[in-house]
C-alpha cells in the first residue's frame, strides 16, 4: 500500500516537473534577455574536444560556400547557356527553381509560404516566409515567427521574431539551390531586441515534384545567442506547394522545437 502511494506521488511530481519544464519557456527567454549580463557566448567558446569555436566553424562553412564551389561563368561555358529563374518550380520536364532552357525562363520571382508550428498544447505558433528574387543569384528574404504560450492561471506570453536578409545564391543549379545571407533580426518579448544574423540554407530538388529544404539563422541579441532553423519535405503542385517538417528555436539556454506544416505559392 505504501509503495503504491509512493509511486503515485512520484508520478504526480514527475508530471508537475514536466509541465513546468515546458510551460514557461518564453518567460525564461525574457528573463535571460533582461539580465543583460555577459554570458558565455556559444559562438566564441571552444567546443569540447576541439579548439575551434562554433563561430570559426560557421566562418569556414561560409568560406567554403563562397570560394570553393564552381563559378557560374564556368558552368555557363560547360552547359552553353546561362542559368535563369524558372516560370515556377518544376514548370519544365526536369529543371526545378532554375533552368537553362530559354522558353522556361523569367526575370523575377516572388514566393510566400506560411506554416503552423506545435511544440505542445501550451506552446504553438505561426511562421511566414517571403522571398523576392530579382536575379538568379540574389534575393531579399523575410521570415516572421509568432509564438504563443499559455500560462496556467495567468495571461499568455507572446514572442515575435523577425529576420530580414539579403541572400546570395552561391550555387544555383537546375536541381539544387544553396545560399548564404546576412541580415537584421528583431525580437519582441515585452521589449524589443535587435541584432545581426547569418543565414545558411539549401534546397535539393531530387525528383519532380518533390524537394527537401533546410534554412537556418544564427546570431545574438543582448549577448544571448540564438539559432532558428527548419527542415521540410515539399511537394510542388504548379505554382503551389505543400510542406511538412521540423522547426527549431534556441535562445540562450532555452530550446523550442516540434513539427510544422504549411502551404505556399510562387508568382
Amino acid at each position: 500500500m505504501k509503495n503504491s502511494i509512493a509511486l503515485k506521488a512520484f508520478i504526480l511530481c514527475f508530471i508537475f516537473i514536466q509541465n513546468n519544464a515546458y510551460s514557461q519557456k518564453l518567460q525564461k527567454i525574457e528573463k535571460e534577455l533582461k539580465k543583460n549580463e555577459d554570458m558565455p557566448n556559444a559562438y566564441e567558446q571552444p567546443n569540447k574536444g576541439s579548439d575551434k569555436s562554433t563561430g570559426n566553424v560557421l566562418s569556414e562553412i561560409v568560406g567554403t560556400i563562397l570560394f570553393n564551389f564552381p563559378k557560374e561563368s564556368d558552368l555557363q561555358q560547360l552547359y552553353g547557356s546561362p542559368i535563369k529563374l524558372s516560370k515556377y518550380t518544376y514548370s519544365g520536364q526536369s529543371d526545378a527553381r532554375y533552368t537553362r532552357v530559354a522558353e522556361e525562363q523569367k526575370m523575377l520571382n516572388f514566393d510566400l509560404q506560411a506554416n503552423y508550428f506545435i511544440e505542445n498544447k501550451e506552446l504553438q505558433g505561426v511562421q511566414i516566409f517571403s522571398r523576392f528574387q530579382f536575379m538568379p543569384k540574389v534575393s531579399i528574404d523575410l521570415q516572421y515567427s509568432g509564438l504563443k504560450e499559455e500560462i496556467e492561471n495567468g495571461s499568455p506570453s507572446y514572442l515575435d521574431f523577425l529576420h530580414v536578409n539579403v541572400s546570395y545564391h552561391r550555387l544555383a543549379l537546375t536541381r539544387f539551390d544553396l545560399w548564404v545571407g546576412m541580415g537584421y533580426t528583431s525580437l519582441w518579448l515585452e521589449d524589443n531586441y535587435t541584432g545581426l544574423n547569418l543565414n545558411l540554407g539549401t534546397e535539393i530538388y531530387f525528383v519532380k515534384p518533390f524537394s527537401i529544404s533546410t534554412n537556418w539563422y544564427f546570431g545574438s541579441l543582448e549577448d544571448i545567442n540564438f539559432t532558428e532553423g527548419s527542415t521540410d519535405f515539399k511537394v510542388y503542385l504548379q505554382r503551389f506547394q505543400l510542406f511538412a517538417g521540423y522547426q527549431y528555436y534556441q535562445l540562450g539556454e532555452t530550446k523550442i522545437q516540434g513539427p510544422r506544416g504549411g502551404v505556399g505559392f510562387s508568382l
